[in-house]
């Protein structure tokens, strides 16, 4: 007998009541959010998290994976790489390229410090920066796009997501803080601080994910929003990381050098100077005294991205949005959905507490609130694939085609096919218009030479007069 087992989502026989897979009950997932993290799912308006194993979701993360696979897997998601419905896996995913991303990174990152740290070359500073701020936030990225089950988003639109929605994001962000200040009290403005930027990032953010994906009908799923918010925020992360540690570089050179007039004047102590001599004396500072400070931003960068970021307050509002929003395109009055507004306020409250002066005081808060967001994070993933599950009992239920790009194409080409072999069954019509070179009569007594020819038959002779009479 075989049936549907919602404790490892998948379709397998089913013995003595229990899944042949996973010796799990049916209908009684052994693996269900009880205690604290039911009650976020459930202050979520979300199911409990069901069949989730953290042992299993990285079993596959450090076993030994070919070339091949990894081709495939930055293939997925590409025009006619896109599995149909019936042949998706919906039990919880395995991912495994997101730690041999962050490897790459930590390896990449190191080679840039030895250039910088102990060669004194500048050269090496922008790779340094950009490497320690996007790291994290690429991780992360990659374990959401792992996470995706449909396999239905590519990485041209996760980039442009990335890259053109994070930085649309940080722009957004500049005329909605000074909207906010101008509209709230200076009380309030005072009173929120650095926590008003948890409702003006939000929005900032979200705002780009509409514009950037909001009337891609063909992403319709819970994951596709998840992800695609992700990418925005992780975007928003790493341009935002950047800036905050080279803004915190300067200000440490300014601080450290141009105010200390011992070094300054050995700087400029001799006869000749010039600006490669004051540039070079700089960085030799940087190197030596300067830069610590911006190491240690950037180890704290990178901690703070995995517990508490944008990657995770963006991917469960756009997630929420794409649970209202379905296959139709983005209106405004979905922003005032009761399943939306539940989940962006734990969105805009985690961002305000991360940002309040609380979390100096209480250090065990910031671990709290990754908590509630990574809880909130699998409860969305869980929602999602139970939504894949759905949509596949109906299509078969129906006994519908599933959709998928692949079978969209195979019938447009079947239905060609069909559409030229009518056209060429018709007779050829005869055209009245004045004709003196007789171009037309030619066309017309060549296509009815191509109608009326006969099917060669491959045998004997037969064969031999067809080719040579076509000679």
């Amino acid at each position: 007998m075989n049936g549907f087992c919602e404790n490892c989502g998948r379709e397998a026989e089913l013995t003595d009541g229990l899944c042949a897979t996973c010796r799990g009950e049916v209908g009684t997932p052994r693996h269900a959010s009880v205690g604290a993290a039911g009650m976020v799912a459930g202050l979520a308006g979300l199911e409990p998290i069901q069949g989730f194993s953290g042992h299993d979701l990285l079993s596959e993360a450090f076993r030994r994976h070919t070339a091949v696979e990894k081709e495939r897997f930055w293939a997925q998601g590409a025009p006619g790489n896109i599995p149909a419905l019936n042949l998706v896996d919906t039990a919880w995913p395995r991912p495994w390229m997101f730690v041999r991303c962050l490897l790459g990174t930590v390896v990449l990152y190191a080679l840039f410090y030895v250039g910088f740290q102990f060669f004194g070359n500048a050269n090496f500073l922008p790779g340094l920066i950009l490497t320690g701020a996007f790291a994290a936030p690429l991780t992360l990225l990659v374990f959401f796009f792992e996470m995706n089950a449909r396999r239905n988003v590519s990485l041209a639109i996760i980039a442009r997501a990335f890259l053109t929605g994070g930085a649309l994001a940080l722009v957004v962000t500049m005329p909605l803080a000074l909207l906010f200040a101008k509209l709230m009290p200076g009380a309030v403005v005072t009173w929120l601080g650095a926590s008003s930027a948890g409702i003006v990032e939000e929005l900032a953010k979200l705002a780009a994910v509409i514009v950037i994906a909001g009337s891609l009908r063909r992403l319709p799923y819970t994951l596709n929003g998840l992800l695609l918010g992700a990418a925005v925020g992780a975007g928003f992360a790493a341009f935002e990381s950047a800036g905050y540690v080279l803004r915190a570089l300067l200000l440490q050179v300014m601080d450290t050098t141009l105010s200390n007039d011992e070094t300054l004047a050995q700087i400029l102590g001799s006869s000749e100077v010039s600006f490669d001599l004051v540039f070079n004396g700089l960085v030799h500072e940087l190197c030596q005294h300067s830069s610590a400070f911006m190491f240690q931003l950037l180890w704290t960068r990178l901690v703070c991205t995995i517990f508490g970021s944008h990657i995770l307050y963006t991917g469960m509002a756009a997630a929420a949005l794409w649970m209202v929003k379905g296959k139709e395109d983005f209106r405004p009055g979905m922003l005032f959905a009761p399943k939306f507004l539940r989940i962006f306020l734990i969105a805009v409250v985690s961002h305000a507490l991360w940002n309040s002066p609380l979390n100096d005081q209480f250090f065990w808060l910031k671990y709290a609130i990754g908590a509630v967001d990574w809880i909130v994070i699998f409860a969305l993933i869980g929602n999602g694939l139970k939504q894949l599950r759905e949509e596949q009992t109906r299509c078969q239920s129906a006994s519908l085609t599933p959709e998928s790009p692949e079978v969209a194409v195979q019938e447009a080409i079947r239905e060609d096919a069909a559409y030229a072999v009518a056209i060429a069954a018709e007779p050829v019509p005869t055209v009245a218009l004045p004709d003196p070179l007789g171009i037309c009569e030619e066309v017309q007594k060549s296509a009815r030479r191509e109608h009326e020819r006969e099917e060669p038959h491959y045998e004997g002779r037969s064969w031999q007069k067809y080719y040579k009479r076509e000679r």
